[in-house]
C-alpha cells in the first residue's frame, strides 16, 4: 500500500439537523463501535510506525519513506512543485514532519515550471499491508487552494494503473473549510473510465455550554 501524508485532530464527528433521540443512539453506537475497536488494536501487533523523532531539518527516513519529486501534476492537475527540499518537507525536531506549501516559481530537473511548491511521500516498494489499521495524527492547515491528503493505494498501481489498484483516501480536507474531512473509496468498474467511487463527509465541531 502506497500512502502520503500531508499536515488532524478529529474533534467529535456531529450530523446537524438530528433529532436529540438520533443523535443519543449515533453517540452510542459510535462509543461501542469505538471500544470494539480499541479491542481489537490491543490485541494486533505493531508492524509499522514512524514517529518522526529526528533532528530539526532532517528529511524524512529514506527506509520508511519516497519523498516525491516532480511537478507534473500527478493525474490531478496540481499546480505546485513536489520537492525534496526541507523548506518543504522536513522533521521539526519535535516529533512531527511539516509539509509547508509555498508560494515562488520553481523549475525542476525535468524543465517543469510551477508558481508552487510543496511536499509528498509514499512508502511504494518500501511498505505495503493487506489487512490491518492505517492511522496518523495530523493537523490540517488552512488556506485557499490547499489539499492536504492521507491517503493509500494498491501497490500495483505502476503495473495496472488507476483505478484499477484501487485507492483508500483516510482523509482529505480542502483548505478553505478546515472542519470538514472526507474519506472516500476508489475501484474499476466497467465503462466507467475513471472507475467506481463513493465518498463520506465528516465535520469536526465544538461545542461550549455556559450551565
Amino acid at each position: 500500500v502506497a500512502g502520503w501524508s500531508a499536515p488532524l485532530a478529529l474533534a467529535r464527528v456531529t450530523e446537524a439537523h438530528a433529532s436529540r433521540h438520533a443523535a443519543k443512539h449515533r453517540r452510542h453506537a459510535r462509543r461501542k463501535s469505538h471500544r470494539r475497536r480499541r479491542a481489537k488494536a490491543a490485541a494486533a501487533s505493531l508492524i509499522w510506525s514512524d514517529e518522526f523523532n529526528g533532528p530539526a531539518g532532517a528529511a524524512p527516513n529514506s527506509s520508511k519513506w519516497d519523498v516525491l519529486y516532480g511537478g507534473g501534476g500527478f493525474g490531478n492537475d496540481e499546480l505546485q512543485y513536489y520537492t525534496t527540499n526541507s523548506s518543504n518537507i522536513a522533521q521539526d525536531g519535535a516529533g512531527h514532519l511539516a509539509i509547508t506549501a509555498l508560494s515562488g516559481t520553481y523549475t525542476g530537473s525535468d524543465g517543469v515550471t510551477r508558481n508552487y511548491t510543496s511536499g509528498a511521500m509514499q512508502t511504494l516498494g518500501l511498505f505495503q499491508v493487506k489487512y490491518g489499521q492505517l492511522e496518523a495524527r495530523i493537523q490540517l492547515p488552512q488556506g485557499q487552494g490547499l489539499w492536504p491528503a492521507f491517503w493509500a493505494v494498491g501497490s500495483n498501481v505502476n503495473s495496472v494503473g488507476w483505478p484499477q489498484s484501487g485507492e483508500i483516501d483516510m482523509m482529505e480536507n480542502l483548505g478553505n473549510d478546515p472542519f470538514t474531512v472526507y474519506g472516500s473509496i476508489h475501484g474499476p468498474q466497467t465503462g466507467v473510465p475513471n472507475g467506481y467511487g463513493r465518498s463520506e463527509e465528516h465535520t469536526s465541531e465544538l461545542q461550549s455550554h455556559h450551565d
